[in-house]
């Protein structure tokens, strides 16, 4: 068994994205930061999803047949935003709150959670809802109850890459009227255009400019530096550090979907 991949505090916003890991202690390990994980197969580790702390944008995800939890967030200060995952078979929790209580910052939205050895254990306080939480051997919810939103009903998987059947409830449950689990949130925004710059810069501040769709805002290294507008064209300044600055920046609506990334290494 390896470590699996590790990012920690000190680290650049890290995007994760259609990848397959498996056979690790922890396929995926997080510490801070608001990295974005999606669209991965994580299997047969011992946790899918360890997120120590920080924000971390976990979406689209196949978290399945891990000998642990799906999902494990350390503490309090762990608050990722939790959507559109389907969590099965893993032999702990699907989504295991370790620090029991967490924030509204905590989002945990339109997953579905099943035929794991638990459900979903505690993080009451966190944003949540339109979730199918369905067969879970000891419990569906434990230190908290379902949302109204929440369904509990077989999703009907017809294959081995989760898909759905077409009467399946879990079709139409999201909060959009859409989809639940990895194949859901198909709302996919434009990524912004960026001008171009000289990216050897000598000043500390470094002033960014571009297009975006409209009711889209901007976010660099995941900080929403633009809330959503009706604007077509955006500009932004960065402050830098001494060294190499890696800025990821991407479109975001106001119901926290968000675009794929631009990236540019300033020095």
């Amino acid at each position: 068994q390896w470590g699996g991949i590790e990012i920690k505090s000190t680290a650049s916003v890290t995007v994760i994205r259609h990848t397959q890991i498996s056979g690790a202690s922890n396929c995926i390990y997080l510490e801070g930061g608001a990295h974005e994980i999606s669209h991965n197969i994580l299997q047969g580790c011992t946790n899918g999803i360890n997120v120590n702390s920080g924000s971390p944008l976990l979406d689209n995800n196949l978290i399945v047949e891990n000998s642990g939890n799906g999902i494990y967030t350390l503490n309090d200060g762990a608050n990722p935003k939790i959507r559109y995952n389907t969590i099965d078979q893993n032999g702990a929790a699907g989504i295991h709150a370790g620090g029991y209580h967490h924030s509204a910052a905590m989002v945990v939205q339109n997953n579905i959670i099943t035929r794991n050895g638990g459900g979903w254990y505690y993080g009451t306080n966190a944003t949540r809802g339109n979730n199918n939480v369905w067969n879970n051997v000891s419990y569906n919810y434990s230190g908290l109850s379902a949302a109204t939103s929440d369904l509990s009903s077989d999703p009907e998987y017809t294959d081995p890459e989760y898909h759905l059947a077409d009467l399946s409830p879990s079709k139409t449950a999201s909060s959009d009227g859409g989809e639940l689990g990895i194949y859901g949130g198909d709302i996919v925004l434009a990524q912004p255009v960026l001008n171009p710059f000289s990216t050897l810069v000598a000043e500390q501040l470094l002033s960014l400019s571009g297009s975006k769709e409209a009711n889209t805002g901007i976010a660099i290294n995941g900080v929403v530096v633009i809330q959503a507008d009706e604007l077509l064209n955006w500009s932004s300044t960065v402050s830098l550090q001494q060294g190499v600055n890696l800025l990821t920046i991407y479109a975001v609506n106001a119901d926290g979907r968000r675009s794929d990334s631009v990236s540019v290494t300033v020095t």
